[in-house]
């Protein structure tokens, strides 16, 4: 089956419970890069706040860790950047010349 996005096209395998596993871990793979670039990249851009109201702790640091997690949480699942279609036509383009396809 194939799904053409824009310029990109997916070629993904007819689905049985292999292959959907396949596509399943595919599918895992791609969001949780997507999430780590998008939390690496939001931490470059949002400074970390230095409110003295949660005082001197690690509760800064905690709080700006989950915060731009939850932020690239949401980034993921709108695909903003378009990093999961990228990722995963390169992995089925690896599972394909892995598999001799």
């Amino acid at each position: 089956m194939k799904t053409s996005m824009s310029n990109i096209t997916l070629q993904t395998p007819q689905l049985s419970s292999q292959n959907l596993t396949r596509a399943q871990d595919v599918d895992k793979a791609s969001k949780e890069f997507s999430s780590y670039v998008a939390s690496t990249f939001l931490k470059q851009i949002i400074p970390k706040p230095n409110d003295s109201s949660i005082g001197q702790s690690n509760a800064n640091d905690i709080f700006y860790d989950l915060l731009t997690d939850e932020y690239a949480k949401i980034i993921t699942k709108q695909d903003n950047l378009n990093i999961i279609k990228t990722v995963e036509k390169d992995l089925y383009k690896n599972q394909e010349k892995n598999l001799g396809g």
